[in-house]
């Protein structure tokens, strides 16, 4: 008898695992073969160029720079640059003020360098504000 009590464990087991593996594969080729995506619209490749022009047309100056109201200061002659995208992409930029120290302290001016806390910005004639008041 125990012979045959062996013999149904072993078939209970086999017959588990082959039945476990057919559930295993017959899951995966489902999953693999029922992954069906659709697209609407047909891709397109955009192709150009993109380059950006900057131009100036003069130098900023603070030689005998001093301190004038917001008034006097708006009708002055304003420093003005152009940047355009002369290419064929179109493309998105940003203007940055940046402290650039590492080349401040490569020309040797940080004894002329200017605290932001007295400078003031106005941009395309908009109200002026200091230009430590952004980041």
């Amino acid at each position: 008898m125990g012979k045959k009590k062996n013999w149904k464990i072993q078939f209970f087991v086999m017959s588990f695992c082959v039945l476990g593996l057919v559930a295993i594969t017959a899951g995966s080729s489902y999953a693999i073969f029922s992954d069906v995506s659709s697209q609407e619209d047909y891709n397109t490749v955009t192709t150009g160029t993109l380059q950006l022009a900057y131009e100036d047309n003069q130098s900023l100056s603070l030689n005998n720079s001093f301190p004038v109201s917001d008034e006097v200061g708006m009708k002055g002659t304003g420093y003005t640059f152009t940047v355009r995208n002369v290419g064929t992409l179109p493309s998105d930029y940003k203007v940055m003020i940046q402290d650039d120290t590492a080349m401040i302290e490569a020309d040797g001016c940080s004894d002329y360098l200017m605290p932001k806390v007295n400078i003031k910005v106005s941009v395309n004639g908009g109200d002026p504000f200091l230009l430590s008041s952004i980041e």
